[in-house]
C-alpha cells in the first residue's frame, strides 16, 4: 500500500505507476476521496454546512477521475483547505466540537454513499489527526463500523490514541515529515520509539492498517527499515534483504554510502546548530549597538553553510545525482541568502533591503506543485 504523493490529482501518473507495481493506493488524511484541496478553485465556497452539493460534486468527480480498476483504500473525512481544520471554513461549527463532529460524520456518510454507487465493495479508512483525535476522544465523532480507524501521530512517532487503541484499528506513524520545526534531511525518529509505539499497536491488535510516512526516503532509510521490520514481524537485527542496500546505486562502495548517509547527516545537524548559534549572537550584538561584534559573529556562520554544501555535493552520485538541488522544504539555500543579506546590511544600513520574506511552510510546496499548472479541483 502506498500514498504516491500529497496534493496530487486522482489521474496523477504516480498513481498509475503504483498500480503497475501491484500496490494498493490510499489517500492522505487531508484529501478525502483524493480531492486535492490545496488546489480548491478560488471564489468557490468549501463549506459542507452551507454548500454541501459543491463538496459532493468534488468528491464524485474525484472518484470518477481514478482508473476504475485501481485498487484503492479510500480516505473519508472532512478537513479544510491545505490541511487545516474544517472549522476554519465553517463558522457554524467553530468552538463547538459536538457540532463539528456531527458535520464530519454527515460528510463521511455522504462520501461513502458516493463511492458505493460506483464501487459497491470499496473499503474505507479515516485518520484521526489533530482535531479528529480530539473529537474521537471526546465522543463527538461517529464513524461507521465498516471504516478503519487510524491514529495519526503528533509528528514525532507517538500516535495520538492516548492509550485508547482497539482491535481492528490502525496507525499512521511518520519516520520523517516537514512540520515547521522538524528536519527534513536527516533521521528524525529514534528506533527505540518506533519499536515501542508499534509494539503497543501489535499488543492491542490495532493492526488493520499501518502506514509510515517516509517523506523523501533517502535520509530515513534506517528508520524506514526499522518500522517495516516491526510491521512485517521480521524482528530487529535479522539478516534479510532490506531497503538500505536498495538506496545505493549499483556498484557503490559501502564507504561512499556511509559518507553520503551518516557523515552528511552529521554535517547537516551539527552545522545548522552552529549557524543558529552564530546568527543569534549576531542579532543580540546588533541590538546592543555592537556592530563590529555582530559582523564578526555572523561571518562565522558562513563556513558551516559551505561545509553542508560540500558534503551534499559528495553525496550527489549515481541515481541520486543533483538530489539536493530539489531541496525546497528545509531551505538551506534560502537561509544562506538571508544571512548574506544581514551581512550586507551590517556593512551598509542604508542599503536597499530585499522584500520581506514570510515563510509559512508553503514555499516549498509551491515549487513541488508547479507541474500542475493552474489546474483546480473540478466542482462542476
Amino acid at each position: 500500500m502506498v500514498i504516491p504523493g500529497t496534493w496530487i490529482f486522482p489521474d496523477d501518473p504516480r498513481i498509475k505507476l503504483a498500480d503497475k507495481r501491484g500496490l494498493i493506493v490510499t489517500q492522505p488524511h487531508a484529501m478525502a476521496l483524493g480531492v486535492n484541496v490545496a488546489r480548491w478553485p478560488p471564489n468557490v465556497p468549501c463549506n459542507f454546512t452551507a454548500h454541501p452539493k459543491i463538496l459532493e460534486r468534488a468528491w464524485r468527480n474525484a472518484v470518477a477521475e481514478y482508473d476504475p480498476h485501481q485498487r484503492i483504500l479510500r480516505e473519508v473525512g472532512l478537513r479544510g483547505l491545505s490541511d487545516e481544520s474544517y472549522a476554519a471554513l465553517d463558522p457554524s461549527v467553530r468552538g463547538n466540537d459536538a457540532r463539528l463532529g456531527a458535520v464530519i460524520g454527515k460528510a463521511i456518510d455522504a462520501e461513502i454513499r458516493i463511492v458505493r454507487a460506483a464501487h459497491p465493495h470499496a473499503q474505507f479508512v479515516t485518520s484521526f489527526w489533530q482535531e479528529g483525535a480530539r473529537l474521537e476522544h471526546e465522543g463527538d465523532l461517529r464513524i461507521p463500523r465498516n471504516v478503519i480507524r487510524v491514529w495519526a501521530d503528533r509528528g514525532y512517532g507517538i500516535p495520538q490514541d492516548d492509550g485508547d487503541l482497539a482491535p481492528g484499528e490502525g496507525v499512521y506513524c511518520p519516520v520523517a515529515m516537514i512540520n515547521g520545526s522538524a528536519n527534513h534531511l536527516t533521521e528524525m525518529i529514534p528506533v527505540h520509539r518506533i519499536y515501542a509505539q508499534l509494539g503497543r499497536c501489535i499488543k492491542a491488535r490495532a493492526t488493520a492498517y499501518f502506514l509510515p510516512n517516509v517523506s523523501n526516503i533517502r535520509p530515513v532509510a534506517m528508520t524506514t527499515e526499522a518500522a517495516m521490520d516491526v510491521a512485517l514481524g521480521r524482528g530487529a537485527g535479522g539478516r534479510r534483504p532490506g531497503i538500505l542496500p536498495a538506496l545505493g546505486a549499483p556498484g557503490i562502495r559501502p564507504r561512499r554510502y556511509y559518507q553520503a548517509r551518516m557523515l552528511t547527516m552529521i554535517a547537516i545537524n551539527r552545522n545548522r546548530v552552529r549557524i543558529l548559534y552564530r546568527v543569534a549572537r549576531a542579532v543580540r550584538d546588533f541590538r546592543r549597538g555592537e556592530k563590529t561584534a555582530a559582523l564578526a559573529e555572523v561571518r562565522r556562520a558562513l563556513p558551516p553553510f559551505r561545509q553542508i554544501r560540500r558534503m551534499q555535493r559528495q553525496a550527489d552520485y549515481g541515481k541520486w545525482k543533483h538530489w539536493y538541488r530539489g531541496e525546497w522544504l528545509v531551505g538551506i539555500r534560502l537561509t544562506r541568502k538571508l544571512v548574506a543579506d544581514f551581512i550586507r546590511y551590517l556593512h551598509d544600513p542604508t542599503m536597499t533591503l530585499p522584500p520581506p520574506f514570510l515563510d509559512n511552510g508553503w514555499q516549498g510546496y509551491y515549487h513541488i506543485m508547479k507541474f500542475e499548472g493552474n489546474r483546480t479541483v473540478n466542482v462542476r
